[in-house]
């Protein structure tokens, strides 16, 4: 919610301005329904992730993260919050992501910083979030958009050195997650 000024400033120098807006409606409807979310079933917990987004984020991205989360729910199914793969999860829900939504690494959209995340190497969420950073950061050295709303602007639009802002959200909220992992530990 409070990175919302910051993604909606940069949606609008890189995209139509409303990345910032449907992000923290997303995350707006997760605090809200939290309390009633059983989140000691993963898949519980997921499935109602997914429909909190689905049913509070508009555009694209709300449709990718429902879709996301929904395939994250499917690979925690039937795993209990001690033996669940978080990370495979979240792998699950970027194949998902980057097989409806055709981005791929490169193409300056959230896939920059979710296909990290999931690569070789990756064990804990915070070295997850820190990848995240890195493919949102990476973003920033494109100047040609091959997929999402910065497609439509011209490569002398992009050589400001913004980051995309779905690439960042996905920084933003991993971060949060790896955080309030290590505050419970």
């Amino acid at each position: 919610v409070a990175a919302e000024p910051a993604l909606t400033a940069a949606d609008e120098k890189v995209g139509d301005g409303d990345c910032g807006l449907t992000l923290r409606a997303g995350a707006e409807r997760i605090l809200a329904e939290l309390g009633r979310v059983n989140v000691n079933v993963p898949f519980d917990t997921l499935t109602a992730l997914a429909e909190c987004v689905g049913n509070s984020m508009g555009g694209t991205s709300g449709v990718l993260y429902q879709l996301g989360i929904t395939a994250a729910a499917s690979a925690a199914s039937g795993k209990t919050t001690e033996d669940v793969d978080w990370l495979a999860a979240l792998k699950a829900g970027t194949d998902a992501i980057t097989h409806y939504g055709g981005a791929t690494v490169g193409m300056r959209t959230m896939v920059d910083a979710l296909a990290p995340a999931t690569g070789a190497g990756v064990s804990t969420a915070a070295a997850a979030a820190e990848k995240a950073r890195e493919g949102a950061r990476y973003t920033a050295t494109l100047h040609k958009a091959g997929a999402g709303r910065s497609s439509y602007l011209s490569e002398e639009s992009l050589e400001g050195g913004v980051e995309d802002p779905g690439a960042t959200a996905v920084a933003v909220w991993m971060e949060a997650i790896a955080g309030a992992l290590a505050k419970s530990d």
